[in-house]
């Protein structure tokens, strides 16, 4: 069992504050360093490589057959950015990835609001410590209007921060499906967590896709799940 004490304030904020000073090059840097490291809880896979096969397949289907396929994400966007590339930008490139951001600033705007502020020779651009916004619930359907301009006609998620963008598809016509993390035996997945979600994305007009009857595969075929149980990967105990 991990245990892991809980500070007070979001965990936006102390992932905010801990990259604070970083520029932007060193931020997307340290992502792509992380991205090397093994998984934690499995063997044979790296962060880099953490994909869900059926779903870089749905991506590149829907790519080849005209869509124009965006990611909308919980994650930061300049992170989200690195992990695209090399593996999902020939279909998703940068600018058709929305995410939750950080205040950024320079080293020399102390106070001065950015509309008062120009940057001096080769100043570089740093994180400020603090979130910009978070891409979630409510906050994903205003990422869609305010980046997208545009209804999305079909919507895919896995989370209960996807509920109002699956909403927002299928009240404008489209159509919203959520997987299911059900699988306990290929990956982490918690049935009654999987059944309490079924039951939301039903109240929220969204069709389910269930992970351990409906995924052939879901990682590259020499990837296991290591010997820790899911009790000793809990990481909220």
């Amino acid at each position: 069992m991990i245990n892991r004490t809980k500070l007070p304030g979001s965990s936006a904020n102390h992932i905010a504050e801990a990259f604070q000073g970083f520029t932007v090059e060193e931020y997307r840097d340290y992502v792509r360093k992380v991205m090397e490291l093994p998984v934690y809880g499995f063997e044979g896979m790296t962060y880099g490589e953490g994909f869900f096969k059926p779903m870089v397949s749905l991506v590149e289907y829907l790519s080849d057959n005209g869509f124009t396929v965006y990611i909308s994400s919980g994650s930061e966007r300049h992170m989200l950015r690195e992990l695209v590339e090399g593996t999902l930008d020939q279909w998703i490139p940068a600018d058709q990835i929305i995410g939750s951001s950080y205040t950024l600033t320079a080293p020399n705007q102390g106070d001065t609001a950015n509309r008062d502020y120009d940057l001096g020779v080769n100043e570089p651009v740093i994180l400020a410590g603090t979130p910009a916004t978070k891409n979630l619930k409510a906050g994903k359907v205003y990422g869609i209007i305010d980046e997208i301009g545009k209804t999305p006609i079909l919507v895919f998620g896995n989370s209960s921060g996807d509920l109002s963008m699956g909403r927002y598809a299928v009240e404008n016509g489209g159509k919203a499906y959520m997987l299911l993390c059900d699988d306990t035996e290929r990956d982490y997945g918690d049935v009654d967590v999987a059944e309490a979600f079924a039951q939301s994305c039903k109240e929220f007009g969204c069709e389910t896709v269930s992970m351990k009857d409906e995924f052939t595969t879901i990682y590259e075929e020499d990837v296991v799940m290591a010997e820790e149980t899911a009790e000793e990967l809990d990481l909220a105990a």
